[in-house]
């Protein structure tokens, strides 16, 4: 397809020729950079596990660098062959950038076509300045992944592209000239004031009723017995704790007392949750979770089996000469193998029986699964090894059994690297957790925001407030990113009136990628599904918190353009921008942010983004 717009003379096709080339030279200088690294790891001495992990390819590769006579065409890879581990990194990094600026340049070409004018006249301004933006946008983001690669010229049409860049610059220049501005928000960021009444009470009676066990339910020994023998159903394991129980010495109680109560949580949550190994669907909300509405026969089948392996196990462990020892470290294992975790990755961890009674207490135990259970297969989607996404994940629950998720949130390698820019007073702001009250029409109602970091499980639920594609059951790998992530922050909406949150909305950091200095973005807010509430006086709260915080932290706040009624609303000082460039470091492993175009992506190495809407940078220093 020629697109000859006004004399352009852009080949599309050779652009989209171009990006098949890349594509297919970056899968292959990628595959064979980690199949002679996995090959490595075969070698006489190498890890003796690490043959499950490898693809049939790896392992032919990995076959000839133990066996030169394998029938193995080494012929393309007449250099890797014998490559230094320096050169095979270079190699993976050199493949990764190929492959990212693939689909970077699938992007430009498919902008391509926008370029040419709309014949019936249809097109709006704001429409076409936004299509020339993305492209432009997306030009520069394959040169940043291209630079010092030697491929710019090499595959596809430059010419093509320089006169793409210079038609889209054209072009918006025109629109500039007629609008008087190089921004124009489109009628969907353009509605009505926010309404800022806090409505009627919302009726909970219509909520699925709370099934769920709490730790009020088991906070003595008779209660957690009683939670335990009404979803085991077995007088054996009953009698086998009291008579365990009766033998111990009153200040080994205490302990006993809460590995049971543990047991109960735990019998409680596997029982009623969905098996996501076997592709099982979740609930739709928070409270449909709390009140057990998961069906299906894969779950029931499931939940029958650990039911009778929760049996057998408690019951062995209340017989064991150190009945206390015994059931805190099964309560650990139990945990870990109603997860998804392999057996062998769990006894690695330590036994912490307080922590994994609140991690219990706090409901993590569906998140944890879906995520155990849901990520790696999801990844796979980006080429990422099961392994690699396993790892994460393992590392993500092993942090939370033993106690310690804040501060491993905090302190991973993606987490450090992305927290490095922040002076002291900005990274003590962002990482202290802070709230807002927002006083409503209604005598002695107010709303409150909080952040998911106030207490250290309550971001694992924040995904599951609207928004479905980053709950934890419908896409988990989305989940984790923000799990895993300190520069990823879940602003949460608190309406006393219901018994979820009612909203939440993401605030991220990201550097401005010239000066460095730390650069805020709030997104829209999303509502619980269920709650009938007003949501403007709840987002106002929202944009009034991310204001507070950019504030502390000295730091530049840009604001999404749904949030346009809330600015025009406030008077707030600042300027709408389209061509505002965030600075992402690297990630353990993954990032979700559909507001950069692409909904997720792999994430280990620094990028350089543009946003597919406008953002409006709020002048925080005129507030």
């Amino acid at each position: 397809m020629k697109v000859n717009a006004r004399g352009g003379g852009i080949d599309a096709q050779a652009l989209k020729a171009g990006a098949k080339a890349l594509q297919e030279a970056a899968y292959a200088q990628r595959d064979h950079a980690v199949a002679l690294e996995k090959g490595e790891a075969l070698l006489p001495g190498g890890p003796a596990d690490a043959t499950p992990h490898l693809s049939f390819s790896e392992r032919l590769l990995a076959a000839e660098r133990r066996a030169p006579d394998s029938p193995v065409d080494w012929s393309a890879l007449p250099n890797l062959r014998k490559a230094t581990p320096a050169e095979i990194d270079a190699a993976w990094s050199a493949g990764k950038s190929l492959y990212d600026a693939s689909f970077a340049l699938t992007r430009v070409a498919q902008l391509g076509a926008y370029l040419e004018p709309d014949p019936r006249g249809l097109g709006s301004p704001r429409h076409e300045l936004d299509m020339r933006n993305q492209i432009i946008a997306a030009i520069d983001e394959l040169t940043d992944r291209l630079q010092g690669l030697g491929a710019l010229g090499a595959v596809f049409d430059v010419e093509s592209l320089g006169a793409m860049r210079a038609l889209a610059d054209a072009q918006r220049k025109e629109i500039v000239d007629v609008h008087g501005s190089d921004l124009i928000l489109s009628p969907k960021f353009k509605g009505p004031p926010p309404r800022l009444e806090a409505g009627r009470a919302p009726d909970v009676r219509r909520l699925p009723e709370t099934k769920a066990l709490f730790a009020a339910d088991v906070a003595t020994f008779e209660q957690a017995l009683a939670a335990l023998d009404a979803r085991l159903g077995d007088d054996a394991v009953a009698a086998s704790l009291v008579g365990a129980r009766a033998k111990l010495p009153e200040p080994e109680r205490p302990a006993f007392d809460r590995a049971v109560a543990g047991f109960a949580l735990l019998a409680d949550a596997a029982l009623n949750a969905p098996d996501y190994a076997n592709h099982a669907k979740g609930a739709g909300d928070r409270q449909e979770y709390r009140g057990h509405r998961v069906s299906g026969f894969r779950c029931k089948i499931r939940q029958h089996a650990s039911k009778a392996t929760l049996r057998s196990v408690i019951t062995r462990a209340a017989r064991a000469k150190d009945p206390v020892a015994q059931l805190e470290k099964k309560l650990l294992l139990e945990f870990g193998r109603e997860l998804g975790v392999p057996e062998g990755e769990v006894k690695r961890w330590a036994v912490v029986p307080e922590a994994i009674v609140a991690a219990l207490a706090d409901e993590t135990f569906v998140p944890l699964r879906a995520v155990n259970e849901g990520a790696a297969g999801w990844m796979r989607r980006h080429r990422v090894p099961e392994a690699e996404t396993n790892r994460v994940v393992w590392d993500l629950t092993q942090a939370v059994v033993e106690g310690r998720f804040p501060e491993w949130r905090v302190g991973n390698a993606g987490s450090e690297a992305q927290l490095a820019h922040l002076d002291a007073r900005a990274r003590q702001a962002w990482l202290t957790p802070t709230s807002v009250n927002k006083p409503t029409d209604q005598p002695g109602l107010t709303f409150t925001t909080t952040e998911a970091t106030e207490k250290p499980h309550e971001i694992f639920w924040a995904t599951k407030v609207g928004g479905p594609s980053h709950g934890f059951d419908v896409m988990p790998h989305c989940a984790l990113a923000c799990f895993i992530n300190a520069r990823n922050q879940v602003l949460l909406a608190k309406d006393p009136r219901w018994p979820n949150f009612a909203g939440r909305a993401y605030l991220r950091l990201f550097a401005d990628p010239q000066t460095k200095a730390p650069l805020l973005f709030l997104e829209g807010m999303k509502s619980d599904f269920p709650y009938p509430g007003q949501g403007g006086l709840l987002e106002r709260a929202i944009v009034e918190h991310a204001l507070e915080k950019a504030k502390a932290m000295g730091a530049k706040l840009a604001l999404s353009p749904y949030l346009s009624g809330h600015i025009q609303d406030m008077g707030l000082p600042g300027e709408w921008r389209a061509d505002t460039r965030y600075e992402l470091a690297p990630s353990l492993l993954v990032e979700a942010a559909s507001v950069f175009g692409d909904h997720d992506w792999k994430a280990t190495e620094r990028e350089v983004r543009s946003m597919r809407n406008p953002q409006f940078l709020v002048d925080t220093n005129a507030l």
